[in-house]
């Protein structure tokens, strides 16, 4: 008897090795979604730096940190282009609360930078993004290990930039900033 085809056992064995083969693939591919997500965080962070110095630098009317300690914070509502229109998690960046602090130490600019995205999971804000991190910690390899996630705006640095030039001060103190010579805040 000439019988062509695949016996049961055959076709159970096949579909046995693709179902070991997907319970191994699925688990990577949303890995590697998330991983692009940060990714994404972290390249609009850097964009945000750049355009952020590009504009304190390249502007001779805009005031820059002359002396060890001085600062210049810029929100990114400032320096706001339609590349920002589009976070990682589809919710909004937090214009007033991201920002970039400039900061004069030792005869050089350091740059931090906070960049926030809020979005709705199941009725419930949620925020994620860099809580004001030191710009070379985004340029290292664990940059991915720096992102913050959180359910309330306590779990970044919370910063009124249209408040008191003191009271900015305090909150962004650990950058080293110990007077804020400028806010460029577009409300």
């Amino acid at each position: 008897m000439n019988n062509k085809g695949f016996t049961l056992v055959e076709l159970l064995g096949v579909m046995l090795i693709l179902g070991i083969v997907m319970g191994v693939t699925i688990p990577n591919i949303s890995g590697i979604s998330t991983q692009n997500k940060i990714t994404t965080y972290a390249e609009d962070a850097k964009k945000f730096k750049s355009t952020a110095e590009y504009m304190i630098r390249g502007d001779d009317t805009v005031k820059k940190p002359v002396a060890n300690g001085e600062c210049v914070v810029v929100n990114l509502k400032y320096v706001h282009g339609n590349e920002y229109d589009n976070p990682p998690y589809g919710g909004e960046y937090l214009m007033n609360k991201s920002f970039v602090v400039m900061v004069k130490k030792n005869r050089r600019y350091q740059y931090y930078v906070q960049l926030v995205e809020k979005f709705n999971t199941d009725g419930t804000d949620n925020y994620r993004g860099f809580k004001l991190l030191n710009y070379t910690e985004l340029e290292a390899t664990n940059y991915l290990d720096k992102l913050t996630e959180g359910l309330s705006m306590a779990d970044f640095v919370d910063v009124n930039l249209a408040g008191s030039k003191s009271n900015i001060q305090t909150s962004i103190s650990s950058t080293g900033c110990t007077t804020v010579v400028e806010v460029y805040n577009a409300t």
